[in-house]
């Protein structure tokens, strides 16, 4: 039986900061833009990847040709992290198609969309909590949680204590969905027989917002807890910029969770296609205390 976890570091230093901390500080939650008119993308933090630039807009992106910065160890970064996911980037395409599944319905640019609360074919365990819904974002996203005073950026990273939370990111990045057909669009579908059933969402040849770069990935929830980020066609444009895509996931405080290797823009073995899928596994049961 899943018990709430140990992150006694985590809370000691959140306590201790918040207490010394302006309410403007790292901590306090975001507020949405008052005008969202006037501003059609945006970011929940700041703190951009090392060697991209931000736009009018508050997006990162990054010179046609240059890659993000990585840490030495990226290939050692695979958790785990404080509840005991750990990714493996080594496991085969499996590629499951979902274009006969369901339309979304989202169109248009990915700025704040998102799909009501979609049911789950099976209880989806996710770090302490147990859900029977998702949210998908249409900036490359998934989420358990929701509120209509929530703003669904295009460029989410892991974790942040900002909303949303329980961010499930397989690319998250400013796109521009078509209002028709196949190609452009969003889908999901579920599939398998118990004990194995899995719920699958594609965003299939989707086109990034303001440029002719195109993407064809997916996420898997398994029934088992475990999480697959699949790349079937990542396609950039080198003749000019790129706006940053992040891959990862987090709990529902945000305090807990990890980038793939690093929150820093793009991977590039994502870029230059060597990795084509990445494995989150949830951890076994154990006894956890959180405070």
């Amino acid at each position: 039986m899943q018990v709430s976890y140990v992150r006694l570091w985590t809370w000691i230093a959140v306590l201790l900061l918040v207490g010394s901390l302006p309410a403007s500080s790292a901590f306090a939650q975001e507020a949405p833009p008052a005008d969202k008119s006037a501003q059609p993308v945006g970011i929940r933090s700041s703190d951009g990847p090392p060697g991209a630039i931000q736009d009018a807009n508050g997006l990162w992106r990054m010179k046609a040709g240059a890659e993000p910065v990585q840490s030495a160890d990226f290939t050692a970064t695979g958790g785990p992290d404080d509840y005991g996911y750990v990714w493996d980037d080594s496991v085969a395409l499996n590629w499951i198609d979902a274009t006969d599944g369901t339309d979304t319905g989202l169109s248009g640019e990915s700025w704040n969309q998102r799909t009501g609360p979609i049911p789950l074919p099976f209880p989806f365990k996710y770090y302490d909590a147990v859900y029977s819904n998702v949210h998908i974002g249409a900036a490359g996203y998934i989420t358990f949680q929701d509120s209509p005073n929530w703003t669904w950026e295009d460029q989410v990273r892991t974790p942040l204590p900002s909303v949303p939370n329980t961010v499930v990111s397989p690319f998250s990045t400013p796109l521009d969905l078509a209002t028709s057909g196949i190609s452009g669009r969003i889908f999901y579908k579920s599939g398998g027989v118990p004990p194995n059933r899995y719920f699958v969402v594609t965003w299939n040849d989707v086109k990034a917002w303001d440029t002719d770069d195109r993407y064809t990935f997916q996420v898997v929830l398994y029934e088992n807890g475990d999480i697959l980020f699949q790349y079937q066609a990542m396609t950039w444009d080198e003749d000019g910029w790129y706006w940053c895509g992040y891959v990862g996931i987090e709990d529902a405080e945000g305090l807990d969770g990890f980038g793939y290797g690093l929150p820093n823009c793009v991977p590039p073995s994502i870029r230059s296609g060597e990795v084509r899928a990445i494995r989150f596994t949830r951890p076994a049961p154990s006894a956890r205390v959180k405070l």
